[in-house]
């Protein structure tokens, strides 16, 4: 993709134990599906001012790899296997 047609900068609460900046990058996805009405593409990620956001980008990476490229597949909490059987 080219450059972002728009970005943003929000600050996300994680449950009163602290605030996360995040960038939103907005792309242009071509022509507007007609069956979705999807026409963007976003990238939604913490912004690299602190361990813990470049932690999170660590990880999201590599789950990423492990069911993408690897082809593996996430296991649901119990909990949510109960309620959605």
């Amino acid at each position: 993709y080219g450059l972002p047609f728009d970005r943003h900068d929000w600050t996300v609460d994680r449950c009163g134990r602290k605030d996360v900046h995040y960038i939103i990058d907005f792309y242009d996805g071509g022509a507007v599906d007609p069956k979705s009405k999807l026409f963007t593409i976003l990238d939604v990620r913490p912004a690299l001012t602190d361990v813990g956001n470049v932690w999170d980008r660590m990880v999201v990476a590599y789950w990423r790899f492990k069911f993408e490229t690897l082809g593996l597949t996430p296991k649901l909490p119990l909990y949510e296997k109960k309620q959605n059987p």
